[in-house]
Order: structure tokens, then C-alpha cells, then sequence
């Protein structure tokens, strides 16, 4: 295949992680891109193997302890990336977090490839003179870039604001699941009611609120989640479950699933009912302040027929709660979150009218395929231009 239409993927983690990535290289095969993914074991990185795609070659680096050896092996993983492009000699390079965006930079000068610069998750304030090393990367990284993109609009606006990156260059691709992804539920077989959460499990994204608003309830109604902890949630699936027990919850009331593929949560959540995608109300993190498109679980939930509670804010009742696919909440008070499941778990009619109203919605402009489409475009131009 000609170099017009070679794309490397590079992401600083396990890029079986993270669904865009999935998706995207999945929609850039099916065009005919060769695609190529060079990924890295890390601390705090789940341990998910990429599913194999026709068309897409994924290598992931072994990872190493932290520490010295962490940053030996960034260098190393630096030297492997530039080792593959200049063999490989792609024609668009895909940098998809703030430590490939050097990477991508030494890439992009040996090579003359093109830059996509995607930002899954926006970096706080760095501390410590690695971590400005990288910012100001990431800054030349946002201005050199051919396209840049995130995925909510305000976290776009922040980024061509403080980057400097040319707002034309700017999209903002929402974390919607593929079509294939959509499916029709399951008749239920069961007489409990399942609410159910997957993701990365903090305090703040499934709070101890949630346990007591579930005991409020009636006994046939259960709590069932899946996901990880993140590096500064270490013992909280033990707490919340040791919570749980205090609350009176026995085991067959709260189930942990563990930590599943992709198409294994997915799995998971279908054969539940109600589907929780909680933020804090209050924070000083931009990625939990602005999470709207951000989040992939809402859209999860919408493709395999759950209702949604989310929280109660302004952009989260206009996308979800308006259109008729959830109910909001305070996810800080227990009975705030059991008057909003309360309706839900009792009504299953209500359930299904919006599950269907979501899954529609899903169909229709809120798969990655749709999302995207601007990306792929871009790329297609670009192939054409150079061929």
C-alpha cells in the first residue's frame, strides 16, 4: 500500500482502553487506511487485549515498575515509535495524550507526516520540571497539528485557548460507541432490577450515596458495577462493598463484576436496567466539570436500552434529560439519588419508552461513526491531496 494511506496511532498507555481509539481505527480501516497502534503498559493501565480488526496492527510495549526504570522506559518506547515510523514512513501520525504529543513532534520531523493531536483527558497544572517539559510539548504539539481533537466543546475552547492551537483546527468529537454496538435488550428472565455502573470507580464517580439510596429501596432492586480503580482510588471497591454491608445490602443486592473488556461491559450492562453516569456537582478538575461527549457511559447505556441517572447539572439535563433519556440528580445525597431511581425501578414501561428514545438517538447521530465523520474527512482529503 502506498504511504497516502498509512496512519500511526501513538498513545503513551494501553490503547485497548480507550473505546475512540477503538472505534476510530476501525471506521479508518473499513476506508482503507493501514493502520498502525503503538501502545505502552503503564502503572495505573488496564490490562485489555486490542481485539483483532482486519486492517489494524496494535503493539503494546511490556510496562516497567515506577520509579527510575518509568523513565527509562519512555525513552525506550520514544526510540521504538521512531524506529517503527522512519521503517514505516506513515503519512499522518496520531498522537493521543499528552505524553505521545513528544513523541508525535521527533515522528513528525524525521518523517514529514502529518499530526492529529486527539486529547482524551486535559492535564492539570504540571509540577516538577518533567512534567512543564512535556506541557510545553504538548503546547508545540497543539500549534504544528493539522487537526486537533477533543471530545466537549468546552474542553476545545479551553484547549485552543491555552494552547494557541488555530481554532479551525479544533474539533470536538463526541465518545459516542459504534453502531454495531447497539443492540436490542434481552428479555428479562428475572424478577430483581438491576441499576448499574462501569467505568473508573472513585469516590466521586460512584459515591457511598449511592449504596444508601439503594437501601432505600425496595429488595428487588440491585446494584451492580464494573470497572477499576484509578491510581489515587486504590481500596475503594473494598470500602464501598465493606458500605455496602453496613447499609444492610447483602450479597445479592450488590454485585462487583470486575474489570471487563469493552465488549464485556457492554454485555454486562444489558442485562440491567438502569444505567448511572454521576459527576460531582462541584470540581476544580476540568475533566470532571466539563464531561458532557467526554463520558462514554451515558452513550453506553443509551445503545444497549438502559435509562440513565445523571447528575444534576445544566448541560447534563440538556442532553440527556430534556430529550426524555434520564432522570438528574444530587449524586451527593442519598435521597435525592432514590427519588430519581424510585420512578425507574418501579415502572418498566417508562424504562423501555426511554431506553427506545436513547437507542434511537444513538442510531441517529450519536455513534462514533457520525462523530467522526469530520476526522476521516480531513484524512481523506490529505490522501487525496498527496496521491
Amino acid at each position: 500500500m502506498s504511504r497516502e494511506r498509512r496512519i500511526l496511532f501513538i498513545q503513551y498507555a494501553n490503547p485497548a482502553a480507550y473505546p475512540p481509539l477503538l472505534h476510530g481505527t476501525r471506521i479508518l480501516a473499513r476506508e482503507g487506511w493501514q493502520v498502525r497502534v503503538l501502545g505502552v503498559e503503564t502503572p495505573g493501565t488496564l490490562p485489555l487485549e486490542w481485539p483483532r480488526t482486519e486492517g489494524v496492527d496494535c503493539r503494546v510495549m511490556r510496562g516497567t515498575p515506577v520509579g527510575l526504570l518509568l523513565k527509562l522506559q519512555y525513552l525506550i518506547y520514544t526510540a521504538w515509535v521512531v524506529a517503527w515510523a522512519l521503517r514505516w514512513r506513515p503519512a499522518v501520525v496520531y498522537a493521543s495524550d499528552p505524553l505521545a504529543a513528544p513523541v508525535a513532534l521527533v515522528v513528525t520531523r524525521l518523517t514529514g507526516s502529518r499530526l492529529v493531536y486527539h486529547e482524551h483527558d486535559s492535564p492539570g497544572t504540571p509540577r516538577g520540571a518533567g512534567a512543564r517539559a512535556v506541557a510545553r510539548r504538548r503546547e508545540r504539539a497543539a500549534r504544528k497539528a493539522d487537526l486537533c481533537v477533543l471530545p466537549n466543546a468546552q474542553r476545545a475552547e479551553a484547549f485552543a485557548r491555552d494552547t494557541g492551537a488555530a481554532p479551525a483546527r479544533v474539533l470536538c468529537v463526541w465518545n459516542c460507541p459504534a453502531r454495531d454496538e447497539v443492540r436490542a435488550r434481552p428479555q428479562p428472565s428475572r424478577a430483581h432490577v438491576a441499576v448499574y455502573f462501569h467505568g473508573s470507580i472513585n469516590e466521586a464517580r460512584l459515591p457511598l450515596a449511592v449504596l444508601d439510596a439503594i437501601a432505600r429501596l425496595p429488595g428487588d432492586v440491585r446494584l451492580e458495577f464494573a470497572g477499576y480503580e484509578t491510581l489515587g482510588s486504590r481500596g475503594y471497591v473494598e470500602r464501598f462493598l465493606r458500605h455496602g454491608g453496613e447499609r444492610g445490602l447483602a450479597r445479592d443486592r450488590l454485585t462487583f463484576l470486575g474489570a471487563g473488556s469493552r465488549a464485556q461491559v457492554l454485555e454486562w450492562a444489558s442485562r440491567c436496567d438502569v444505567g448511572l453516569a454521576l459527576m460531582p456537582l462541584d470540581s476544580g478538575d476540568i475533566n470532571m466539570r466539563f464531561m458532557v461527549g467526554a463520558s462514554n457511559k451515558p452513550f453506553d447505556y443509551l445503545a444497549v436500552g438502559l435509562p440513565l441517572v445523571v447528575t444534576r447539572l445544566p448541560e447534563w439535563d440538556e442532553a440527556f434529560v430534556k430529550p426524555g433519556y434520564g432522570v438528574s440528580c444530587d449524586p451527593a445525597d442519598a435521597a435525592s439519588i432514590a427519588a430519581a431511581l424510585e420512578p425507574l425501578v418501579t415502572d418498566a414501561a417508562r424504562r423501555r419508552a426511554m431506553a427506545n428514545a436513547g437507542r434511537a438517538r444513538i442510531e441517529q447521530d450519536w455513534s462514533y461513526e457520525h462523530q467522526f465523520r469530520p476526522v476521516a474527512e480531513r484524512l481523506r482529503g490529505w490522501a487525496e491531496e498527496a496521491s
